[in-house]
C-alpha cells in the first residue's frame, strides 16, 4: 500500500511537532534549574572570596511544586582545626550546617534569616570534599533566585559557630 503525499506530509509535521513540544519541555526544565557557588567566606573579616569556589550547589524542581531537589557538591574545602567525628563504620568527618538564608548577598555573615527551616548537615571528608542529595519540602524553585546557601561550621545547624561558605543562588550557567 502506498503512502500519499498528503499522509506523508501529515506524518512528518506530527513528528516534527513532537519533537518541538519535548524538546521544548526540555528547555524549560533546564531554564528552571538554579545553583549557586560556594565561594569561601572569612567571617572576621567580613569577606568573600569570589576567585575561588568550593564546589556548587544545584537546584532542580521536584514532584511538587514545594519541593526542590538539591544536590551539594563540594571539594578542596578548608578544614577547620580540631577533631573530626568518627562515623563508626564509616568515614572521618568534620560536620558543617547548610541554610538556605532570604538574603541576597554574602556580605552579611552576621545575618540569620533562614528560607524554609534548615537543611540537613553535610559531612565534610578529611580530604575536604563531600556529596548530598536532599529533597527541600515546604520550599519551591521561584522562591530561590536572588537567595544565599550557606555552609556554616558546626557540628550541627543549632551549633552554628560561623560561615565559612556561601553562595548567591541564580540560574544554572
Amino acid at each position: 500500500m502506498r503512502m500519499s503525499q498528503r499522509d506523508a506530509l501529515v506524518r512528518v509535521l506530527t513528528a516534527a511537532g513532537v519533537l518541538l513540544l519535548f524538546g521544548g519541555a526540555t528547555d524549560r526544565a533546564r531554564a528552571a534549574e538554579l545553583e549557586a557557588s560556594l565561594h569561601p567566606v572569612d567571617a572576621a573579616a567580613k569577606r568573600v572570596d569570589t576567585s575561588m569556589s568550593w564546589g556548587d550547589v544545584k537546584f532542580t524542581p521536584g514532584s511538587t511544586d514545594k519541593e526542590v531537589k538539591i544536590l551539594v557538591q563540594i571539594e578542596g574545602a578548608t578544614l577547620p582545626e580540631g577533631e573530626p567525628l568518627a562515623v563508626p563504620g564509616g568515614p572521618t568527618i568534620y560536620r558543617h550546617a547548610l541554610q538556605i538564608r532570604n538574603v541576597s548577598t554574602c556580605e552579611d555573615t552576621s545575618t540569620d534569616k533562614g528560607l524554609g527551616g534548615e537543611l540537613p548537615d553535610v559531612d565534610i571528608r578529611t580530604d575536604g570534599s563531600a556529596t548530598l542529595e536532599i529533597t527541600a519540602v515546604g520550599i519551591s524553585m521561584s522562591q530561590l533566585p536572588g537567595k544565599t546557601v550557606v555552609l556554616y561550621r558546626g557540628k550541627s545547624a543549632k551549633e552554628k559557630r560561623n560561615v565559612v561558605a556561601c553562595g548567591v543562588i541564580g540560574p544554572k550557567k
